[in-house]
């Protein structure tokens, strides 16, 4: 086993991978800031192992799961097994083993409506939200916590990440003409959805 495993994490991140750019970049820097012990799917998780298994071995390792509320989690399977898998071993949320966070409105499905979650879908509330979800971690709030002007110098620049990914699968896909592959097809359409909001 890999020695990159923690054995015991605060946090496992339970997220959509359409959102891994806002929870690499701006996410994971402010928990780990706070040293924050995490868990994290394209870190700890075993090459070869089944995801199942390491799904379950993330939220019996954390302390708690942090659900990163969108559209596109919401209709991702892997996603939901993540979650309900992390609320059955807290189902009354005594624990507050999951801690749910919106980073862009959604319905919330009825299974966690009664959990009161973090509101990151306004920028200027990323200070605040960060505060309080430190706390709720036991974490100490770094000095340079995601501020507004911060979160949104760092949003600018996967936006511009994003447009010369879009602007590469463009190119790609005026070379290959009908022989695009599908994946490809549906990064740009992705892309163009994600940068038009």
């Amino acid at each position: 086993m890999s020695q990159h495993i923690p054995s015991e994490a605060d946090v496992f991140i339970s997220y959509n991978h359409r959102n891994s750019d806002w929870v690499r970049e701006l996410l994971v820097p402010t928990l780990e800031a706070a040293n924050v012990k995490l868990w994290l799917d394209v870190r700890n998780f075993e090459p070869g192992a089944p995801i199942l298994t390491e799904i379950e071995r993330a939220v019996l390792n954390s302390r708690k799961t942090l659900i990163v509320l969108t559209p596109a989690y919401l209709t991702g399977e892997w996603t939901e097994f993540e979650n309900i898998l992390s609320q059955s071993l807290d189902p009354a949320a005594r624990q507050r083993r999951v801690l749910p966070l919106l980073l862009e409105p959604c319905e919330i499905p009825l299974r966690l409506c009664t959990l009161i979650y973090l509101d990151f879908t306004e920028r200027a509330r990323y200070e605040t939200e960060f505060r309080r979800l430190l706390q709720a971690l036991g974490a100490t709030a770094p000095t340079a916590v995601a501020t507004p002007a911060r979160a949104n110098a760092r949003e600018d620049e996967i936006k511009n990440l994003k447009r010369r990914r879009l602007h590469e699968l463009r190119k790609k896909q005026a070379l290959m003409g009908i022989n695009t592959p599908p994946d490809v097809l549906i990064e740009i359409e992705d892309l163009t959805h994600e940068l038009e909001r």
